[in-house]
C-alpha cells in the first residue's frame, strides 16, 4: 500500500474481491458521470468477474474507517486492461475507467493512483499506458499531462459497436 497525501491516511492498495463494494461504488458514480443508469448490481457483478478472473488491475484509494468494525470508504480507482501492440511486440495497458470521487478532487489521490499505475507498468516492463478521453474532460487531460502522458496526433480512433447495453 501506498499513501496518499492529505489530512487523513489514505492507502492506495491493488484491488481485489476484499475491496468488491467500495470499488462498484466507485464505477457505478463513474458510469453515472458518463450517461449510464445507476446499477449497482451489474456494476458490482461485472468488476467481480474482472477479478475473479485476473482480467483487469484495478488501484483504490481507500479512506480506512475510523474504528475496527467501520468498512474503508472508497475515494477514487484506476482500472487497467492488459493489450499487446503488434507494433513494437510488447504489452500496453489501457486505461478503462479513472475517477476520484468529487468531494476529494484536488487532494492528490488521482495523482497518486496515476503514479501507481505507471509504477506498474515501469515494473513490468511493458510499453505504456494508453486512455481515451472525451473532450468534456479538461480536468483529466491536465492531470494526465502533468503526468507525463501525450496526446496522441498521429492515429484517429474509430469505434464499432456490436452490443451496446445502458446498464
Amino acid at each position: 500500500m501506498t499513501p496518499c497525501t492529505g489530512p487523513k491516511t489514505r492507502t492506495i492498495t491493488q484491488a481485489g474481491v476484499p475491496h468488491l463494494e467500495p470499488l462498484s461504488q466507485l464505477l457505478n458514480a463513474h458510469r453515472v458521470t458518463q450517461g449510464f443508469a445507476h446499477n449497482l448490481p451489474a456494476v458490482s457483478h461485472f468488476l467481480f468477474e474482472r477479478l475473479i478472473n485476473h482480467e483487469a488491475v484495478h488501484f483504490i484509494a481507500l479512506n480506512p474507517g475510523n474504528a475496527p468494525d467501520t468498512p474503508a470508504q472508497g475515494l477514487g480507482f484506476i482500472q487497467l486492461y492488459p493489450a499487446f501492440s503488434s507494433e513494437s511486440l510488447m504489452p500496453y495497458w489501457t486505461i478503462g475507467a479513472f475517477y476520484v470521487a468529487p468531494e476529494v478532487r484536488g487532494q492528490g489521490i488521482g495523482n497518486a493512483l496515476i503514479a501507481q499505475a505507471l509504477q506498474l507498468v515501469r515494473e513490468r516492463g511493458d510499453e505504456g499506458v494508453r486512455v481515451a478521453l472525451l473532450p468534456t474532460q479538461p480536468e483529466a487531460s491536465r492531470l494526465l499531462e502533468h503526468a507525463g502522458f501525450q496526446a496522441n496526433t498521429d492515429r484517429t480512433s474509430y469505434q464499432f459497436t456490436v452490443k451496446s447495453q445502458q446498464q
